[in-house]
């Protein structure tokens, strides 16, 4: 679903966070990165990423990893993404999989190219239910 309200969300995500459970901060990340509810405040989702990060929270892991990918909030820093996205992979997060299978099969972010590493990670990540990555599995297996 979604929230009706952002900023009741946001409320009770602050509860929730504050008794330190992961998924409450992980909520509290996208809100700070979305500006759902609050001001948008990449930094702020940082901190509440690596919070939940900390707790083996994969989504918050994945999210973080993205944040170093593209300098949000954080400086731009490829092995951090890279760390924090084979942590949340290794916990089976599809998007985790799809980011690290891509960067993989296009050599992004200082790895070289690895066309049965992308492989084996696009697969993962499409059978975890990762839509974006089957158009690029099927071009490697066609």
């Amino acid at each position: 679903g979604g929230w009706k309200d952002d900023v009741e969300a946001l409320r009770w995500c602050r509860l929730a966070a504050a008794q330190n459970p992961a998924d409450a901060q992980c909520n509290l990340g996208f809100m700070y990165r979305q500006g759902r509810g609050v001001k948008k405040d990449e930094v702020e989702a940082v901190k509440w990423y690596r919070l939940a990060a900390a707790q083996n929270h994969a989504a918050a892991t994945f999210n973080l990893g993205c944040m170093y990918a593209n300098g949000e909030g954080v400086k731009r820093d490829d092995v951090q993404a890279l760390a924090h996205w084979r942590s949340a992979a290794s916990q089976e997060h599809g998007g985790a999989c799809c980011n690290l299978g891509m960067s993989y099969l296009h050599g992004y972010m200082g790895l070289k190219v690895d066309v049965d590493q992308a492989k084996r990670l696009l697969a993962r990540a499409v059978s975890q239910g990762c839509e974006r990555a089957q158009p690029h599995l099927d071009q490697l297996v066609s």
